[in-house]
């Protein structure tokens, strides 16, 4: 719908021009300008009342801390103050900065870093010593622990019952036994000293073609071969 306006001056009637954005503004502002000066003493005292408020909402130690601040006036600053502030901002930016490309750089690189291979000059590689924990077994392998491999009764294996060895029995007062093969002499003249109860004067030992080991021994004057024999049930 088209407007028209009096126009006193020349006394006729004149098209109406709508305003422009800029116009629309300018109005706006005047308007709100207007309105602050009017109402400025309400606005001063909303704006302190909702202040209160939100002190109101802080704790104790906070409100007293803030009320302090609000109340002392703002130092002023002088300027080679003002630069050493700048300065040390300006170095503290650079070492966060230089802080984080350094951990840019190594989150780039990876976790894994890259060794140098050790050089060998020699074909045999032994393996190093490493951590050899003893074993902790649950339960048991074996009924019965194991025998100890150089007592008496593994040196000793049985007595031997030939012509011969009767022989030497009634002349020499001497005991043939079979024994294990890696028992030495020492060893058998202990093993069967205590055994029998005897003390034995000489021990003589030969391995025989089936890889047994037979020793002969030879018993004191005091012990008699031939009561020993029968006491094991030899003769």
């Amino acid at each position: 719908m088209v407007k028209y306006v009096k126009d006193n001056k020349h006394k006729r009637a004149v098209l109406k021009k709508p305003a422009s954005t800029l116009d629309r503004t300018i109005l706006s502002a005047g308007v709100v300008k207007k309105t602050k000066a009017k109402y400025a003493d309400q606005i001063k005292a909303n704006q302190a009342a909702a202040r209160a408020r939100r002190l109101a909402k802080l704790p104790a130690a906070a409100r007293e801390a803030r009320e302090a601040k609000a109340g002392k006036p703002k130092a002023k600053v002088s300027k080679p103050e003002l630069r050493a502030r700048r300065k040390a901002n300006a170095a503290k930016l650079a070492a966060d900065k230089a802080k984080a490309a350094a951990a840019a750089k190594a989150t780039k690189k990876g976790k894994t870093l890259k060794r140098t291979r050790k050089v060998r000059y020699n074909v045999h590689f032994r393996r190093p010593h490493t951590l050899r924990l003893p074993s902790k077994p649950r339960y048991a392998r074996t009924a019965a622990g194991k025998q100890g491999k150089n007592d008496e009764f593994s040196i000793v294996r049985y007595p031997l019952m030939t012509e011969s060895s009767m022989k030497k029995i009634e002349v020499n007062n001497t005991l043939t036994f079979i024994v294990a093969v890696t028992a030495n002499k020492p060893s058998i003249r202990r093993a069967v000293e205590k055994l029998y109860d005897v003390k034995v004067v000489k021990v003589n030992t030969l391995i025989r073609p089936d890889n047994t080991k037979k020793a002969y021994v030879r018993l004191s004057a005091d012990h008699d071969a031939l009561v020993v024999a029968n006491k094991i049930s030899i003769v």
